[in-house]
């Protein structure tokens, strides 16, 4: 059970002057903070947000900060600072949604568009460890789901996992699928006609599909080391617009935090039109994402080294000829078991760490050298002290 709010949402946001907001650089985060601000410029309140590592402290006397899944470092004087988890009444203890949690809370007392819903269950797939289908993140939201999202939004099905199936065609979905990453196949649409002679040319009947189902299978065998199954339960919008498949869109937010940084999805809450471009920049980068995980799927080991005791995969990308998505690969990788919990990337005597696994503290005493979605240090131990 969650913990009952101390203070109104909507009470909240009207009380302050000005709203500072400081949060996390994990997709979760951002959406909330996203949907602060959308709130708090309907109430016609003035709202300052800033990364955990750009904040600084607010010059105007008796502020108030508000932390989106960020620690207090230290004590700031003159500043009155709550966490988002005291407004929702969210347990810091438990991995769960902030976004959901606060959805349910502003539900209670404002009209909320279901685009925001639809939101909700992106910042909740980007919570997972691995795979996006991972069926303890369902689990542990399944009462705050059946609170927050409209029922009426999206289903449950037992199907295909693939990408915008069953709306899409079975081989256009699985050309768009990274998770799971079928080597030879996602990405790659000529793969995928070729799969498709290979099941005899029909996908309309169940004999085919099954056949298809034991391809895959047989692929993902010799390299995933803990894929989910190929079909189960799905989470399927009845209504596609602006967001066709939540999977889909998880990994598109992810690929445009690496490519843009986290400021352009600030306003991801009050524009739909960002998911397209997060869906365009993530097919602008599908060739660099194909080639790094066809290169590391297809035999170039991963080195595992443990830093200030986490255990951690170093992927060399000094070879490739254009930068990738690098918190997106390390998502694609973990999600068929190749990598751990943290990835880092090398270039050259340079390594590079993607954002969502520096860990958010307030006010922060590091100087991060930040590249667009990551940063960038010198040595590999000196990582260990910026992990979560």
């Amino acid at each position: 059970m969650s913990a009952a709010p101390l203070v109104n949402v909507i009470s909240y946001i009207k009380s302050v002057k000005h709203m500072y907001i400081v949060f996390s650089a994990d997709l979760d985060a951002i959406i909330t903070s996203s949907l602060l601000l959308r709130v708090a410029r309907e109430e016609d309140v003035e709202a300052y947000l800033a990364t955990f590592y750009e904040a600084s402290k607010p010059s105007d006397p008796g502020s108030s900060i508000l932390l989106v899944k960020v620690l207090q470092r230290t004590p700031v004087s003159g500043v009155k600072i709550i966490h988002i988890d005291e407004l929702v009444g969210r347990d810091p203890k438990i991995i769960s949604s902030s976004t959901m949690h606060l959805l349910r809370e502003l539900k209670k007392q404002i009209l909320v568009p279901r685009y925001i819903e639809m939101l909700s269950l992106i910042a909740m797939l980007s919570l997972s460890r691995s795979s996006t289908y991972d069926k303890n993140i369902i689990e542990v939201h399944r009462a705050l789901l059946e609170e927050a999202v409209d029922k009426n939004l999206f289903s449950m099905l037992e199907t295909l996992r693939l990408f915008g199936y069953p709306r899409r065609d079975v081989v256009e979905a699985l050309a768009k699928t990274v998770d799971p990453y079928v080597l030879g196949v996602s990405l790659n649409y000529d793969g995928c006609k070729k799969l498709l002679e290979e099941v005899g040319g029909s996908l309309s009947s169940n004999e085919a599909k099954s056949k298809l189902i034991e391809i895959l299978a047989s692929k993902l065998s010799s390299y995933c080391r803990s894929c989910e199954s190929l079909v189960g339960p799905k989470i399927i919008l009845k209504d596609a617009t602006p967001i066709d498949d939540v999977y889909e869109a998880t990994y598109n937010l992810y690929s445009y935090i690496d490519l843009q940084g986290v400021d352009p999805l600030i306003y991801v809450c009050m524009d739909s039109r960002i998911i397209d471009i997060a869906k365009g920049v993530f097919e602008y980068m599908s060739k660099p994402i194909k080639d790094l995980i066809d290169y590391v799927v297809s035999g170039a080991n991963i080195k595992k080294v443990i830093v200030k005791g986490i255990k951690v995969g170093v992927v060399d990308i000094s070879t490739v000829s254009r930068m990738p998505p690098l918190f997106t690969v390390h998502k694609i990788l973990r999600s068929i078991g190749v990598t751990e919990d943290v990835t880092v990337f090398t270039n050259g005597k340079e390594f590079l760490l993607p954002l969502p696994f520096v860990a958010p503290r307030w006010p922060y005493d590091k100087e991060l050298a930040i590249e667009r979605g990551y940063a960038v240090f010198k040595a590999l131990q000196d990582l260990g002290e910026v992990f979560k």
